[in-house]
């Protein structure tokens, strides 16, 4: 159930670089062992800190879930009058975070394919004469530009329905906030 664990960040990495310069797995060994540490000591570390938004929605998810399986009781009174109240109440909230952490909303946008293709033909290469370095140009179609307007409307879209989602959660975490107990 746990997506996070003391070490979790830094994979070892084996590859062509790694084994020419084997100092590069020493240091990803000690950046393992200085997040676990922290999180240790903490609960988080710094790249938890980097990335806070997508830690929150995992760490929460898995308390609210544990609450869940292995919560003693219940508040007792309305809306959460009956233990059934309560674990749907609980359940509702492990779905909409895991919704919010599973999802890669920018991948749902069903003009992604399309639009990348698109603006991959309207890229030109060319050799500079100058520098002799490479000079990308330029050249819009109209089906470009049609698929750059269709694309940027859904992603707002998604980027909207994403707010939503966050805020109905927020809501509805915070409104019972004391009753959040074991």
């Amino acid at each position: 159930m746990n997506k996070l664990s003391v070490f979790n960040h830094y994979p070892l990495r084996l590859n062509r670089y790694t084994i020419l310069h084997p100092i590069r797995i020493l240091k990803d060994i000690k950046y393992t062992l200085r997040d676990a540490w922290q999180r240790i000591t903490k609960g988080y570390s710094c790249y938890d800190v980097w990335g806070m938004s997508e830690w929150m929605l995992i760490v929460l998810a898995d308390m609210f879930e544990e609450l869940r399986t292995t919560g003693q009781g219940y508040p007792g009174f309305a809306p959460f009058d009956t233990p059934e109240k309560w674990d749907a109440h609980l359940k509702d909230i492990v779905e909409r975070l895991k919704l919010l952490q599973e999802e890669n909303w920018e991948l749902q946008n069903e003009y992604s394919d399309a639009f990348f293709e698109e603006s991959d033909k309207c890229r030109r290469e060319s050799k500079d004469e100058v520098t002799g370095g490479m000079r990308i140009t330029w050249e819009s179609t109209p089906d470009y530009e049609e698929l750059k307007e269709k694309f940027f409307y859904r992603a707002d879209e998604l980027a909207k329905e994403r707010k939503r989602l966050l805020l109905e959660v927020g809501t509805l975490i915070f409104t019972n906030f004391d009753n959040y107990w074991d």
